[in-house]
């Protein structure tokens, strides 16, 4: 690759890698940043990569590396935030749907060393650490720029980790509690 075609990464720019082991057979796509190879995704022996499963999914989903870079960024993000994929992956513009100016995101706040002060600097008192996943917060908030009236939103980042137990990236899910948190408000009324 000359200088120029590293700039900026291109998906076609990849090649697909089997890992030997029969038990642990995988193919991995890597894509270049420059001379720095990095995974985006994996194809299990069952044959579904995680682009697949995610885009699949109905809820909305993305996923950053640990360099804070989108990696994924699914059909139903697309739908809710109104970003697309294409202009949302290879960018560390996740919080762009979110806020006015930029920020992190909870999903980049699962990455920080002492995430629970951290993540209490941004959340105040509306988030908590999930009583499920290790390392993985809650939050609420309302977002205002999302759509015509905004949206209140509940989201959950979690880790992502390899086989080593490094930190690789975080999942962030979100749910779209509107309704439940309007109807709360007129019933308060």
């Amino acid at each position: 690759m000359n200088s120029d075609d590293s700039t900026k990464p291109k998906r076609n720019a990849s090649q697909i890698f089997l890992n030997g082991d029969e038990k642990k057979s995988s193919i991995t796509q890597t894509i270049f940043l420059g001379e720095q190879p990095r995974k985006i995704f994996s194809l299990d022996k069952s044959g579904i990569n995680v682009t697949q499963f995610l885009d699949s999914s109905p809820v909305p989903t993305f996923v950053i590396n640990s360099d804070h870079v989108v990696t994924h960024w699914n059909k139903a993000c697309e739908h809710v935030l109104g970003y697309s994929a294409e202009s949302m992956i290879f960018t560390q513009n996740q919080w762009k749907p979110f806020y006015r100016e930029k920020r992190p995101v909870l999903a980049d706040l699962v990455l920080a060393k002492d995430t629970d002060i951290v993540v209490q600097k941004y959340y105040k008192d509306r988030f908590s650490q999930s009583n499920f996943i290790p390392g993985a917060y809650e939050a609420i908030d309302f977002f205002p720029d999302l759509h015509a009236n905004g949206l209140w939103l509940h989201f959950t980042a979690a880790p992502l980790y390899n086989e080593e137990g490094v930190i690789i990236g975080a999942v962030e899910i979100l749910e779209d509690i509107t309704e439940r948190r309007d109807a709360e408000n007129a019933l308060r009324q």
